[in-house]
């Protein structure tokens, strides 16, 4: 019984253990997105500008490029991150689920000591009333 206990209490530190992972996924994720949002501001600022000069607006459409493969790059670990995420959430699902079923099976060997107990405890009463008579 006690090692069902401690079984549980490994599950649920596991689970604080996956809800951390969540957490700093989390932070990742909002710190891409901000760099990302940043990159399109920058994006846009130069998109935006007008320039004459050919050597100028050479340089603008290469800046535009680079800018555009940032962000393409922060897509693909916002993803990424997305994926690991969902993840460690399904690990969390299979971990709740393994939790559920051992405090059910406690709760019925409990329930089972229970039964037995009441049935020796009834056998005894009986007998004694049986050997009063």
């Amino acid at each position: 019984m006690k090692i069902l206990e401690l079984f549980k209490k490994k599950l649920k530190f596991d689970i604080r253990v996956y809800r951390t992972k969540i957490d700093q996924i989390d932070r990742e994720l909002a710190d891409l997105i901000s760099g990302r949002n940043m990159l399109y501001e920058r994006y846009e600022r130069t998109k935006n500008e007008s320039f004459s000069d050919v050597n100028t607006l050479h340089y603008k459409i290469e800046y535009l490029k680079k800018l555009e493969k940032e962000i393409l790059s922060i897509d693909e670990k916002i993803k990424v991150l997305e994926m690991k995420k969902e993840a460690v959430k399904l690990q969390i699902k299979l971990k709740n689920a393994e939790k559920k079923s051992v405090e059910k099976y406690i709760k019925n060997i409990n329930r089972d000591a229970l039964k037995k107990e009441l049935k020796k405890e009834i056998q005894i009463a009986e007998t004694s009333y049986n050997n009063r008579r």
